[in-house]
């Protein structure tokens, strides 16, 4: 089963968590990305980069509060994230020689800037999160309803345990991937709404893309000819590996249905905003 059939199985209209904003600035550009989508690399692209993280948050939403830490963007609030930047927001502002957020925006910011926004597939960012989570449970054994599964996690949490090897999900065989992924795709809705693999970014970038009055550019980081400069991003393909053989199981084919119709209105949503930020390249 490919991607473009997952989408095309999928309906209109969501309502969907909002992400990490993460500004990353080395020499004369500014890397726009979010948490899952290369943002530890950008953060890390030259040893002099600068970055500072922001959580966004709907400002119409009727029990908003702003913080201390909460600064206006318009219709949201960007919340200050100290712990996991390396300079302080007045920092970021005299940086960019501006005076608050909004700016930003505007023309008041230099047009030295090359400003580059990062995006991804949110189908295959969904997929890449979805394996990652699974292996984060797979040691709720406890917390687990189904005999077979519980046998398969235990036989390989054995194996691990006796060889002193890394506990898994990509060292399971295609067999036990399969029904371990079959049976958590029916039981993480909860959890995976929650992950940051499902938050809007493209549906915020899109917006932020639409405010802006400097000149951009656009990267998509699965698209190899995007990624060309970047030659020392380092993709985990054994993620994509476990999926991809999930999706080409037709036996799997109920799960896989049931799993991204629970999710339809988000990744419709996403997918769509993706689509339009790409068209901005």
């Amino acid at each position: 089963m490919d991607i473009e059939y997952i989408l095309s199985g999928l309906k209109k209209n969501a309502s969907i968590g909002l992400p990490i904003i993460c500004f990353s600035i080395t020499k004369d550009k500014i890397y726009v990305t979010t948490k899952k989508i290369a943002s530890r690399y950008f953060e890390h692209i030259d040893s002099e980069t600068k970055f500072i993280e922001f959580r966004i948050k709907n400002r119409n939403l009727y029990n908003h509060i702003d913080t201390e830490n909460d600064i206006q963007f318009y219709d949201y609030s960007f919340e200050y994230f100290k712990d996991n930047s390396n300079i302080k927001l007045d920092e970021f502002l005299d940086i960019l020689n501006i005076d608050n957020i909004e700016d930003i925006t505007t023309n008041k910011i230099s047009k030295n800037w090359n400003w580059i926004f990062v995006t991804r597939n949110p189908i295959i960012r969904l997929l890449s999160g979805f394996v990652e989570l699974v292996d984060s449970m797979l040691s709720e054994i406890s917390m687990i309803d189904n005999t077979e599964v519980v046998d398969i996690i235990s036989k390989y949490m054995y194996i691990s345990n006796n060889n002193n090897t890394q506990f898994t999900i990509k060292k399971f065989n295609k067999i036990d991937s399969d029904t371990v992924l079959n049976y958590f795709s029916q039981n993480i809705y909860n959890r995976i709404l929650e992950d940051e693999h499902t938050s809007s970014w493209n549906l915020f970038l899109y917006y932020f893309a639409n405010k802006f009055n400097s000149k951009f550019s656009v990267i998509d980081i699965d698209d190899k000819s995007d990624m060309l400069q970047y030659n020392s991003l380092s993709m985990d393909t054994t993620n994509t590996n476990v999926y991809k053989n999930w999706l080409d199981n037709h036996l799997n084919q109920t799960h896989i249905i049931n799993f991204f119709q629970k999710l339809n209105q988000i990744m419709v949503v996403e997918y769509t905003n993706y689509i339009r930020i790409k068209s901005l390249k």
